[in-house]
This record gives structure tokens, sequence and C-alpha cells, in this order.
């Protein structure tokens, strides 16, 4: 007797070719998110050890903020190095500084400024043997903003030349150490409010020129925080990465910042651009 012969038919083939396709499109998303999901948790912890960091090198000098860059450097060209290579004794862990899914280069075509350190800054990478070109990856930037610009706040003018100090500097600023400043961690009011550090492709922000929320309001054509200088675009799901100056870790939608998130005045009233209650 003949066994029928066991096999699919060609129905049935296209049938489970689409059910595995459905399943396909389903479940790559949310493993991609899964994926995003992780490069933020890696992200946040990067940046909760940066402040640790940063709070234990101002310890060390009498509880004055970190600068943003200091010079003292190996001259290749210049001399100045920045917040990332001043952490490290207190780190040891040059990993921390740069975000695994999203690196950006300060210096393309290996042509830095000439006043960076070539030599002593880290996360560079050298492009001659002398090191005086270097590639420079940036993942983060530190607050040390005062120079008020574009925002208003009730209780100054704030408009500035670049580089001066008026009224609006001294009653509104972040962590900043040099100018006419000679502030510490003891006049921070709002520790919880103000961040310290978030994604960025500029290692510092000095101006509010360089925040999301001017870009983000279309009150101005630029940003350094985030990953495009006239997009708001985040790196994460369209949020940055935020870390605050009592040590605690967040996102925030990018473009949705206030002035007063970046000063460590309790100033929320003054801040025009905050809801009123």
């Amino acid at each position: 007797m003949k066994l029928p012969r066991l096999a699919f038919t060609l129905i049935e083939l296209l049938v489970v070719i689409a059910i595995i396709a459905i399943l396909a499109a389903i479940l790559f998303p949310v493993f991609a998110q899964a994926r995003e999901k992780a490069r933020q948790a890696s992200c946040l912890s990067n940046l909760k050890q940066c402040v640790l960091g940063a709070t234990m090198y101002s310890q060390d000098y009498d509880e004055k903020f970190m600068n943003a860059d200091v010079g003292g450097g190996r001259n290749s060209p210049g001399n100045v190095i920045f917040w990332q290579t001043m952490i490290q004794p207190y780190m040891k862990n040059r990993g921390v500084t740069l975000d695994p899914a999203f690196k950006f280069n300060y210096n393309p075509g290996g042509a830095p400024p000439s006043w960076f350190s070539c030599l002593d800054n880290i996360d560079v990478v050298c492009k001659n043997a002398a090191c005086t070109r270097c590639d420079w990856y940036v993942s983060y930037g530190l607050n040390s903003v005062w120079n008020w610009r574009q925002s208003k706040w009730s209780d100054c003018k704030g408009t500035l030349k670049v580089g001066a100090w008026d009224d609006c500097s001294h009653a509104h600023h972040g962590p900043v150490n040099g100018g006419e400043l000679d502030d510490n961690w003891a006049s921070v009011q709002d520790a919880s409010g103000t961040i310290y550090m978030c994604d960025a492709h500029a290692p510092d922000f000095w101006s509010d020129q360089h925040l999301d929320y001017l870009l983000g309001r279309k009150l101005y054509t630029w940003t350094a925080v985030g990953e495009s200088d006239t997009k708001v675009v985040a790196p994460h799901q369209d949020r940055i990465t935020v870390a605050y100056m009592d040590g605690h870790v967040g996102t925030k939608k990018i473009g949705d910042t206030l002035p007063s998130d970046w000063t460590i005045q309790d100033d929320r009233a003054a801040d025009l651009m905050a809801p009123k209650k």
C-alpha cells in the first residue's frame, strides 16, 4: 500500500511566512525600544558618575564649582583641558564621559581650536605623531550659564554683550566659577531643580543661546544641547538625559527646559517662560 506523501502545500507555506512576517513587524519595534531603553539607562549611569566626580572635585577645592575648562595642559596646540579630564582622578574610568549611543566629534577633520590640548584631554584620537591634531568626542555638556542674551527675567533687563556681566548674571546663573562671581556649593538654593550636565554636542554651556529651550520655542536658531545645532534632536527617543546638582538623574523632553532649570537660585517666580500658578 502506497503511503500518502507528507508535505506542506504552497498555500500553507505562504500562510506560515505571512504569520512570521506579521510577528516580526510587531516585535522588531519592541526590541528596538528595549535596546534604546538599555542605552538610555547606561547614559543615565554615566551622567550620575560624572556628577559625583564633579562634586568630589569641588570638595577638594573649598567647595568651589568646577570650571568647564582650565589651562595647564601640554601645548598641543594649546594648553586648555576640559572638565571630562578634570574629574578623571576621582572616576578612574574613561568610559563614563561618553554615551555609547551618541558621540559627537567636536574637532571635525582633526583640526582643534588653537587653545585646545590634544595631549591632555581625554576622549581624543591623535591624528599625527605630535598629537597637535586630533579628533575629540563629546557626549555631555556642563552647565556654566550666566550670559542671558535672549531670555527675559522679571527682575532684570537681561540683555548682555558677550563677555559682560550685569545684574542678570549675578541674580541668575548656573554653577559658575569665574567672572565676577565668588559662589560655591553653599550658594545653591535649588540643587534638585538645577541641571548640572546633560546630553550635548558641546562640552559646556555659558550662554542661554547654547540651551535647548530657545530653539524649542523658536526664539533662536541654534543650540548645543542634543545632537544638532539647528534642530531640536535628542539622542534618546526625543528626550535628553539630565543630571541635577543634588546627584539625581532623569530625562526631559528636549526643547522643554526653562531658564530657571539652569540656575542655582530658586528663581522660578522671576522666570517669564515658566508656567504661572
